[in-house]
């Protein structure tokens, strides 16, 4: 039988155990230490845990609520295509038959260009005038137009003029006929329309002048007018062009008497009739 004293090998392989036992149980005792103070609610590394597992729930709330956003964003942008496109539909001013489409699809087209020729029973005729701008904006809207149509004259007021170029650099003047001139009226046929200009929205200080009465040359134009009962050439400016009148920019005074005929010369005596 061994000895167990302190110096003998089984003592100390005995003393190598017990210290060894003491270390693992040293071990589970911080390994059980460590699973207390995380499980713990009360200790910072809970209350991390669950700030994170807060951040983590809010944004989860914050992507759901920006997926609302983007679905109800879709929906009225889908809402606004589709007032878009009906703005964009072609509507018929009466019931009717499509005889004729005159443009394809992918066409280009401008304002004035006739999408399709449509007949029915409740016809309507409309007489369509293609003025320049600036007579567009002159015409009175207390005058009535004279229409000469197959069949009559009639006297009639603009129903609409066009804000924006409709056929090239012209505006449209649109006049409603009346429906005992209907049946004398074809497609596209022409007709004469004397339009009024409104005195008030013309420059009184540029008159207009019979075309025929202005003598042009190469390089200037010139009227005869009446002076001391003879015919005096002025010089003058010449403006815009208005059916068969022509505007006067300068070279004329207030008072002169224009001579229309084209048969005189400088110093021929001239009279007036009352």
């Amino acid at each position: 039988m061994q000895s167990q004293t302190p110096g003998s090998s089984i003592y100390i392989g005995t003393q190598a155990q017990i210290s060894q036992f003491q270390g693992i149980n040293n071990q589970l005792k911080s390994g059980l230490r460590n699973a207390e103070y995380q499980a713990s609610g009360d200790n910072p590394p809970a209350q991390l845990a669950q700030l994170q597992s807060d951040i983590a729930q809010k944004q989860l709330d914050l992507q759901d609520k920006a997926l609302e956003l983007t679905k109800e964003t879709s929906a009225l942008q889908l809402k606004l295509a589709q007032v878009n496109e009906a703005n964009y539909f072609p509507v018929s001013p009466f019931e009717g038959v499509v005889e004729r489409v005159n443009v394809e699809v992918g066409q280009s087209v401008s304002p004035g260009t006739v999408l399709a020729t449509i007949t029915g029973t409740d016809k309507t005729a409309t007489a369509q005038a293609f003025v320049p701008l600036t007579i567009a904006r002159q015409i009175s809207k207390l005058t009535t137009s004279t229409l000469h149509l197959p069949g009559g004259t009639v006297d009639l007021y603009p129903t609409y003029v066009s804000e924006e170029a409709t056929e090239g650099q012209l505006y449209s003047v649109l006049f409603a006929i009346p429906a005992e001139f209907e049946n004398n009226t074809t497609d596209r046929s022409f007709i004469t329309i004397e339009l009024p200009i409104d005195q008030d929205t013309t420059n009184t200080a540029d008159p207009f002048v019979p075309i025929d009465s202005v003598h042009q040359t190469q390089d200037e134009a010139f009227v005869f007018v009446i002076a001391d009962k003879k015919a005096a050439a002025k010089k003058v400016t010449l403006g815009e062009v208005q059916g068969s009148y022509i505007q006067v920019l300068n070279g004329l005074a207030q008072n002169d008497q224009i001579i229309l005929s084209r048969n005189v010369i400088a110093g021929d005596k001239v009279e007036t009739k009352n």
